[in-house]
């Protein structure tokens, strides 16, 4: 009697032989299948619910989620929303009011439940638009050195392509519009509340703008740092370029040692 194991193998290698049969090339057929990401939909549905806790918190990852609830469903859009929901996996509960404890770690198990795949920068979709970017300027091409960081995930190549992206506006434009679906860049002014809770999906109530006033409050005084864009071996890219854009297409600028309003 054969293992599941020995008939899941069996499935395999009969679907690889199936695809060749149909025409499929040998070395397409045979590669490994990447995980796919959950419909934009589910993702928007989950962050949306995901702001209203990062509002009570004041925390300010309800800038970068409220920009990935946005996010359209493109390659990059999709990554920068799991990405989004993978970095409120790294906040810690310990500290916070018992009712907040429950509902912040209630929603991480929502997230666990939707079993992201990890996140591998061999396959980012950022590696597409860098590549596509050089072959449409050979003269001018990104270095080769820093595509290679992004494609092995090396920390150091967030703040290289943030800065070739703040200096280079066709690049910076080639992002938006994966990211957006947009063609043209729009400047957000992310210091108003209001386009906040409406990018978040949030009543416009005066206490709400109260609450992303003082969240604002704590980033320009300094008081409240940034949280951090990657957490364990591999940098997580999409975070990087979400976190770019809120200083490239707003009017506040976000650092490690908080912000200045403009």
């Amino acid at each position: 009697m054969k293992k599941p194991a020995d008939v899941k193998r069996l499935k395999g290698a009969r679907g690889t032989l199936e695809q060749i049969a149909k025409g499929v090339p040998v070395t397409e057929a045979t590669a490994p299948q990447k995980e796919a990401l959950p419909s934009n939909e589910a993702m928007k549905a989950l962050l949306e619910e995901g702001n209203a806790i990062l509002l009570e918190l004041k925390d300010m990852r309800l800038v970068a989620n409220a920009i990935a609830t946005q996010a359209a469903d493109t390659p990059l859009g999709k990554e920068v929303q799991a990405d989004a929901l993978r970095n409120i996996l790294t906040m810690s509960a310990e500290g916070l009011p018992p009712e907040q404890q429950v509902k912040l770690l209630e929603f991480q198990n929502k997230i666990k439940d939707m079993k992201l795949p990890e996140p591998k920068p061999s396959e980012s979709a950022t590696l597409g638009i860098l590549t596509s970017y050089n072959e449409l300027h050979p003269d001018t091409p990104i270095p080769n050195e820093a595509i290679d960081a992004v494609r092995s995930g090396e920390k150091g190549a967030a703040t290289t392509v943030s800065q070739m992206m703040q200096t280079n506006n066709e690049l910076a434009q080639m992002v938006w519009k994966d990211l957006t679906g947009q063609e043209n860049m729009t400047s957000l002014n992310l210091s108003r509340p209001g386009i906040i809770l409406d990018l978040a999906g949030l009543p416009q109530t005066e206490e709400n703008k109260k609450k992303i006033a003082e969240m604002f409050t704590k980033i320009q005084s300094g008081e409240m740092k940034a949280p951090p864009a990657s957490v364990g071996e591999q940098a997580y890219m999409g975070i990087m370029y979400l976190m770019l854009g809120i200083i490239a297409f707003s009017q506040i600028a976000l650092g490690e040692g908080g912000g200045g309003g403009h």
